[in-house]
């Protein structure tokens, strides 16, 4: 009995451990989370989703620890003083609420959600977190087929970037030319604008699409005066 007893507690504890750690793990991602869509403007896509396993996680894989130390997990002052008979409904309506919590859980994981993922991580490349929130949001998957509407396109060209292309290293160019489109395309995303493809050295993007931008020829017009600016003479027309 000794060793049942020594086991079940080396067992509690190891579970009080395990769901601290999943909760400091929780509060991390969210830190991160704050951090990367507030200062590095991009979007995130798991971090909520995993952080609210781990709470959940942590409250049941962490109860045996609560009750070892003589903590309550529950609220037991209305069971104690019932009869029988209401102590079973009320052990009954418990069990059938969990259940029910578990099922609209797994439902809301497994498919209901899914789709809303599938759509960020279709779009968080390629546009702003606003707009991909605002997609989700608005529960619109894109359609086949296509939609006429009125847009706005950007197109941007590296001047004299073949020639360039010619006279230099293969090593030395592509990291100035990485460096060039990942700071290209944050400004575009930061105008709620769209990338629509890499042709080389240029670059396509759109406003107006997937969402709605009545503004899409000013937000157009204010992306490339952000990038003529941002621009080193003779590189960017």
């Amino acid at each position: 009995m000794d060793a049942f007893i020594k086991t079940v507690r080396t067992v509690s504890q190891a579970c009080g451990i395990f769901a601290a750690s999943l909760i400091a793990v929780g509060v991390f991602v969210v830190c991160e989370m704050v951090f990367e869509r507030s200062v590095l403007g991009t979007n995130t896509i798991w971090q909520g989703d995993f952080t609210t396993n781990c709470l959940v996680a942590a409250t049941f894989i962490g109860s045996p620890y609560v009750l070892m130390t003589r903590g309550h997990v529950n609220v037991d002052v209305l069971p104690l003083h019932s009869g029988p008979r209401l102590r079973y409904w009320l052990a009954l309506f418990s069990i059938l609420l969990a259940m029910a919590f578990v099922i609209v859980m797994v439902y809301r994981i497994a498919i209901a959600d899914k789709d809303k993922r599938r759509l960020r991580q279709m779009f968080a490349r390629y546009l702003s977190s606003e707009l991909v929130d605002q997609m989700v949001a608005s529960d619109r998957l894109p359609q086949l087929g296509g939609e006429r509407r009125e847009m706005s396109f950007l197109f941007t060209d590296v001047a004299g970037f073949t020639s360039l292309a010619e006279r230099m290293d293969p090593a030395v160019l592509a990291p100035i030319l990485n460096g060039y489109l990942d700071g290209a395309c944050a400004v575009i995303k930061q105008n709620g604008g769209m990338v629509n493809e890499f042709i080389g050295d240029a670059i396509l993007a759109f406003f107006g699409a997937p969402q709605d931008q009545p503004d899409h020829a000013a937000r157009a017009v204010a992306c490339e005066g952000l990038l003529l600016a941002a621009r080193r003479p003779g590189r960017i027309r």
